[in-house]
């Protein structure tokens, strides 16, 4: 069986989504991923602060219509 290659991003974003379950404690958390406590705080503020795409709230309706981009391909 191959090693698993992950990169530090991949690890950070396994250790977000290990804090926002519950299922462990912080302390927990930076003992299994090896970093020091002021680096998980750190990396939780920031994906507060910064929330992945995904999770950002969209408009409720596009800001192109079809009917528009039909107007405007025929002018």
């Amino acid at each position: 069986m191959p090693w698993e290659q992950t990169s530090a991003m991949d690890q950070r974003v396994k250790f977000i989504a290990d804090c926002l379950s519950g299922r462990y404690s912080k302390s927990e958390l930076c003992r299994a991923y090896g970093i020091s406590r002021p680096t998980a705080y750190k990396w939780i503020k920031r994906y507060h602060e910064v929330k992945p795409p995904a999770s950002r709230s969209f408009p409720g309706r596009p800001i192109i219509t079809r009917t528009r981009l039909a107007r405007k391909s025929v002018r």
